[in-house]
């Protein structure tokens, strides 16, 4: 999706705001603000669901097998779809519908290069206030 794809007033069904990418390369190094969703399929999906394999806030309302230790003995949903979407921008996103609506968690993930400060610091490397 391409960044403003959902916006107020858009063709949801137009091409104008979709594109085809060969990798995540192209999404998170990019010119263009991409994000990525993968829809996951329990039949021979070969790929991870790297959502599920992180620990999220009160995963235990939306889990769907009993998590050991947490305070919900039984599953409290049933999964009818999920998706895992990366953006340019460092956010992962763990979308998911199930029988009792639409939810999603999301994270932004760390920088893995330098990053300029986004205010002014002083010599003690300090942001400057006054």
């Amino acid at each position: 999706m391409v960044s403003g794809w959902g916006a107020p007033g858009s063709l949801l069904h137009s091409n104008k705001r979709m594109t085809l990418v060969h990798g995540f390369d192209e999404v998170l190094h990019g010119e263009e603000a991409l994000n990525l969703q993968m829809f996951h399929r329990a039949d021979g999906d070969e790929v991870p669901v790297l959502p599920r394999k992180l620990k999220w806030p009160a995963e235990e309302y939306f889990a769907t097998e009993p998590i050991a230790g947490s305070r919900v003995d039984d599953v409290r949903s049933v999964v009818l779809d999920d998706a895992t979407r990366v953006s340019a921008k460092g956010a992962l996103t763990w979308w998911h519908l199930d029988d009792c609506g639409e939810f999603v968690f999301q994270v932004g993930l760390p920088e893995a290069r330098e990053v300029e400060p986004t205010c002014l610091l002083g010599q003690s490397g300090k942001p400057v206030v006054k």
